[in-house]
């Protein structure tokens, strides 16, 4: 991990060094997100073209001027350290995270929480259920034998999967926009497999109305 955190410092790009380790990129995004750090593409190309500036010779106030940033980030960027939200990256690797009350000073209408999509119990979607079902572990192997390239045979075999299994899940959790990510499969099945659920008949959606009208007229 903390040679994740030395290449983002010099790349800027979760994805590339992600790419670069051959290390999952769900897994780095997780990493990079915990540690606060959510990179940008309009950040890292004004960055880029300050440090052309300023390989050009201008000084670092004209190159700020120029690039529509402020001293602060522009004294930053000469000294190669990167800024997310909640902290800083040094070029040497070490994170300093601000404290609660630094972070919230400049928001005026701060959120309490953070909630993407509808919330899942962590202790839920870490617990082993059976043997039967894939794993988060298997997901993750998973998407990296489908990443080189392997066939939905060969990731079975790998995987002492059948070949069905392996096809059914990439079918239901491969998007046309991302691929298949482990984590988000792996959600979505937590959520398909909560138990109990709603009985049909009573889910308010008239399958009961239609099933009692039914067996009143002795269907």
């Amino acid at each position: 991990m903390a040679r994740f955190f030395l290449l983002l410092v010099e790349r800027g790009n979760v994805s590339a060094v992600a790419h670069e380790l051959g290390f999952v990129r769900v897994t780095c995004y997780k990493w990079a997100h915990q540690a606060g750090i959510f990179t940008g593409e309009s950040a890292d190309a004004k960055r880029r073209v300050f440090t052309r500036l300023r390989t050009a010779g201008l000084t670092r106030a004209e190159a700020a001027e120029q690039v529509g940033v402020d001293r602060r980030s522009a004294a930053d960027w000469d000294q190669g350290i990167r800024v997310f939200y909640g902290g800083r990256i040094y070029p040497d690797g070490r994170i300093v995270h601000y404290r609660p009350e630094q972070r919230l000073a400049a928001v005026t209408s701060p959120r309490a929480s953070y909630v993407q999509g509808e919330p899942v119990d962590l202790a839920r979607v870490e617990r082993a259920i059976h043997s039967k079902y894939l794993s988060l572990l298997e997901r993750e192997r998973l998407h990296d034998l489908h990443r080189a390239g392997l066939s939905m045979r060969a990731i079975a075999v790998e995987l002492g999967r059948a070949p069905s299994t392996i096809s059914r899940e990439m079918a239901r959790n491969t998007t046309s926009t991302c691929g298949y990510l482990p984590y988000g499969a792996h959600r979505t099945w937590v959520q398909r497999r909560r138990r109990p659920k709603q009985q049909k008949l009573i889910d308010g959606r008239g399958l009961g109305t239609y099933v009692e009208a039914r067996l009143r007229k002795k269907w």
